[in-house]
């Protein structure tokens, strides 16, 4: 989201190419689809509190490429399964989704666009002080550049950038905190009380149940999220043994047998929150000496919004300089 925002804001003045390392667009804010349903398996949903995010919103939601998920939300104490909180979400703080999947969003942003996607950046050489070519991680020449934005998670930013960045050692200070996502499919619907659930107390966090949300399938599915400090515990443990454990909290929690699942998966995440929340909207990294700029949802509080707002902070920062 923070990639292709930038890019939208820099295009009219800009000869722009985006690279993206993975086969589509989004990251985080991703689907999976299996046994006639979908999955929402990274940002389970997204608001608008900031005027500038309501108003870009405005079109996307015209288009029918967002869509409100008017859910029956929960908060539930993991440890005792006891009810505390429910509401349904409406019209006076709308939740967003895209639609029919959550890169929807993205890919409109993004279209007309250049992408090269599966494409990951290896190395920035610095050409006369002047340019950058950047080289992908199979060799290749990826062109020159009078600017590289950086909008990767900050590990990942920090291993681009050359030791004389003046953000470098900043940004190298920030640390996300994972999360895992499981997967599960029914044939028939589990006639639960709500649609989406915030889990304390517990190893996981979030219940939803995916099907809920507008443009979704039909069949009935389910995404469970751990709490980040538990996946960071056990960040490198065996996936099937983590997907397992997962299932049978959530099994407990809602008092229903879930390994009857048609159809089960896991992802994890290794970048899916800010250690510390941080203010909504925070300062972007930039270095015009060096032609180098980073941002990410992570400059705030690593939500969609976030990603946005930094996004165009970040454009917005280059186009004074151009």
């Amino acid at each position: 989201m923070t990639g292709v925002t930038a890019a939208h804001y820099l295009k009219n003045r800009a000869e722009v190419h985006l690279f993206e390392k993975s086969r589509g667009l989004g990251g985080r804010m991703a689907t999976r689809r299996a046994a006639n349903t979908s999955f929402d398996h990274g940002a389970q949903y997204f608001v608008a509190k900031s005027a500038e995010f309501k108003d870009f919103l405005r079109t996307p939601l015209a288009a029918g490429v967002v869509d409100q998920w008017r859910a029956r939300f929960r908060e539930i104490d993991g440890r005792t399964s006891a009810l505390l909180a429910e509401r349904r979400w409406d019209d006076a703080y709308p939740h967003y989704v895209g639609t029919p999947s959550m890169n929807a969003l993205i890919k409109y942003v993004a279209t007309d666009m250049l992408v090269q996607r599966q494409t990951r950046v290896d190395r920035l050489q610095s050409i006369k002080n002047e340019q950058w070519l950047l080289w992908s991680d199979q060799g290749e020449r990826l062109g020159l550049y009078d600017w590289v934005l950086l909008t990767c998670p900050p590990e990942q930013t920090v291993a681009l950038l050359p030791d004389t960045c003046n953000f470098k050692t900043a940004v190298s200070k920030i640390e996300l905190l994972p999360c895992y996502a499981v997967m599960l499919a029914f044939n028939q619907d589990l006639n639960l009380r709500f649609d989406a659930a915030l889990v304390r107390h517990a190893d996981i966090s979030w219940i939803a149940q995916n099907h809920s949300k507008p443009d979704r399938g039909s069949g009935c599915s389910m995404v469970i999220q751990s709490n980040n400090d538990w996946a960071k515990t056990h960040l490198e443990h065996d996936l099937d043994t983590v997907k397992h454990h997962l299932i049978s909290e959530a099994s407990r929690i809602l008092d229903i047998d879930l390994s009857q699942a048609i159809h089960n998966d896991i992802h994890r995440w290794r970048y899916a929150n800010t250690v510390v929340q941080r203010a909504h909207q925070g300062d972007v990294y930039f270095d015009q000496e060096h032609q180098l700029g980073a941002a990410g949802d992570w400059c705030g509080n690593a939500r969609v919004e976030s990603a946005y707002l930094h996004g165009r902070q970040l454009a917005e920062k280059l186009l004074k300089t151009l």
